[in-house]
């Protein structure tokens, strides 16, 4: 009988556990809308109602420009929790953000989970994050320099000794959603009748040209839109930022990396651009080139010690900054892209190595490419890291482990081979990574165990 009991108890203990266990996992994953809806939190002792005090931030690009009072005003009604799912980490809450921005939405809402009590400091990094450069044409500095502010507040709960945060945005931009999306077809209309072929320098010689000959400064508009891409391509008329931000926009389209640089330009408030060619970047402003259409551009794929008149802002001007983006150190020149043109290669191309032919990059490329560090496997226009195996294509066949090529074989190839530092057993030209057993080459014969 006691033992009967002791029994029964230890399963009464277990299934305390579990059940333990479950509530606490369960109270682990409860999103904002449970705990800000949930009567029996709302009742309990453990809810504390929390705020973190309002921010209003002008676009500091734009600072000379607009104040607060232009911005818009955060509504009084704010809900108690976003649909969207909840974010624990800056980075979440940025990319939720940017979605909601590139769709033009005036207030976003984002629930937020922390482990701690948070300040005002939480508004600017997602706002940050939001703007990160990403490559994306729609994305980076054409947000970043397509807004006038933002004001953030935020409230929320303790519950359990977690913070339960619903965030509100309200933002002021300077083009609608409407505007956005008349904006894709106008730039996919462009690039379709530009026709952008051959090496960047030539795709990004096209783009600047047509900016040059065909938009002109906004001297007379009041109002902001002349500070976009939109017043640039739609209005053909606008002043640098839009000038600046179209080809930002047409660059990236076009898989060539590029940024906008705020500072001074003749002792005023000024925007041009950085873009990349081969492994470094180059200057162009092409507000200013506009005036030298005729007479050759000066401000042109031009070295910083060839750009007068031109300081950037000291966040642009860091040596982290430089190191990320390298500018070349002489002019680049047509001369130069012939050289180029003759190139091919495996190069580094927005961190993704690709296959470079006669200076033309192969996006759809698969096969076999060299550089100075090796030989490489890409697969679908891209150096697959991944890939283990062997690649037959008509100049015969490659050994590769994780995309780098080691070994020339054929189809009859069948013996014990140097592979990435390790003799390997290799059978019509595929090695055999199970082998154990007995293999030869020229220099005799070996015994292979645990697959070397």
């Amino acid at each position: 009988m006691k033992k009967i009991s002791k029994i029964l108890l230890a399963v009464v203990i277990f299934n305390i556990i579990i059940i333990a266990n479950v509530f606490a996992s369960e109270e682990f994953n409860l999103t904002v809308k449970e705990v800000r809806l949930n009567a029996e939190i709302l009742n309990s002792g453990e809810y504390e109602y929390i705020e973190i005090e309002e921010v209003t931030q002008v676009n500091p690009l734009y600072e000379d420009v607009i104040d607060e009072d232009d911005l818009n005003k955060p509504s009084d009604i704010t809900l108690l929790y976003s649909d969207a799912s909840d974010c624990r980490t800056v980075k979440e809450a940025g990319e939720e953000l940017r979605e909601q921005l590139k769709t033009r939405n005036q207030t976003i809402q984002i629930s937020y989970i922390a482990n701690t009590n948070l300040d005002g400091t939480i508004y600017y990094q997602i706002v940050d994050e939001a703007m990160k450069h990403t490559g994306i044409s729609t994305e980076g500095d054409y947000l970043l320099w397509q807004f006038g502010g933002w004001n953030a507040r935020a409230s929320g709960n303790i519950y359990s000794g977690k913070y339960y945060y619903t965030l509100t945005f309200t933002f002021t931009y300077y083009t609608t959603y409407e505007q956005e999306k008349e904006m894709d077809i106008a730039v996919s209309n462009l690039l379709n009748s530009l026709n952008l072929q051959g090496t960047d320098y030539e795709k990004i010689t096209k783009v600047y040209d047509y900016i040059c000959n065909n938009i002109t400064y906004d001297y007379t508009s009041i109002g902001t839109l002349k500070h976009t891409a939109y017043a640039a391509l739609i209005n053909k008329k606008a002043v640098c930022q839009g000038y600046a931000a179209l080809f930002y926009r047409l660059a990236l389209e076009n898989n060539i990396d590029v940024r906008l640089i705020p500072g001074l330009g003749n002792g005023g408030a000024h925007g041009w651009n950085i873009v990349k060619i081969e492994d470094k970047y180059y200057n162009v402003d092409a507000t200013w080139d506009t005036n030298f259409v005729k007479s050759g551009y000066r401000y042109y794929l031009v070295t910083d010690n060839n750009f007068p008149d031109h300081i950037r802002d000291a966040e642009y001007a860091t040596n982290e900054f430089y190191k990320t983006y390298p500018m070349g150190t002489q002019n680049y020149t047509s001369a130069m892209n012939e050289m180029y043109k003759k190139t091919t290669k495996v190069i580094k191309i927005n961190n993704v190595w690709r296959m470079l032919i006669n200076g033309v990059i192969d996006y759809n490329y698969t096969g076999i490419g060299s550089n100075e560090l090796g030989t490489w496997y890409l697969e679908n226009g891209k150096v697959n890291f991944d890939y283990t195996g062997t690649y037959f294509d008509e100049n015969g066949g490659y050994i590769i482990e994780g995309s780098k090529v080691f070994a020339n074989v054929t189809e009859n190839t069948t013996e014990v081979m140097k592979i990435d530092n390790t003799w390997r057993m290799v059978k019509n030209g595929v090695v055999d990574y199970s082998y154990e057993g007995v293999g030869t080459n020229n220099l005799g014969t070996w015994l292979i165990e645990k697959e070397k």
